[in-house]
């Protein structure tokens, strides 16, 4: 992603995680897992498509508190996409560089997460 540098875990992983019996296995892999699916702390879909607008509507079901989706896309930047606004990558590491990003495709996570 274009100049993201806030921990980004992966989307299928994160909704393995909250909807089945594989826990354990990537909360010793992303720890901050377990405080996004408990609610203690927010997180942002990479990117806003299918995919994420699907999980994010499972995730809050979960109680997941997630509070925006990122995307490279331009045309989608400030919209609001399923009740929540899309924001550019540039927005999530200046104003919320501390906000796991669950992406549907990396597994990087920033080190202060670990």
């Amino acid at each position: 992603m274009h100049g993201i540098s806030e921990p980004q875990l992966p989307l299928e992983g994160v909704l393995e995680l909250a909807l089945s019996p594989c826990r354990e296995r990537l909360i010793s892999k992303y720890p901050v897992l377990n405080d996004v699916l408990a609610g203690r702390v927010p997180a942002i879909l990479y990117p806003a498509a299918r995919m994420s607008r699907e999980a994010a509507g499972k995730l809050r079901k979960c109680g997941v508190q997630v509070i925006a989706f990122g995307d490279s896309n331009p045309a989608l930047w400030n919209k609001t996409v399923d009740g929540l606004e899309v924001w550019a990558p540039d927005k999530i590491a200046s104003l919320h560089p501390d906000v796991p990003v669950l992406d549907r495709k990396s597994t990087r996570l920033n080190s202060s997460h670990l």
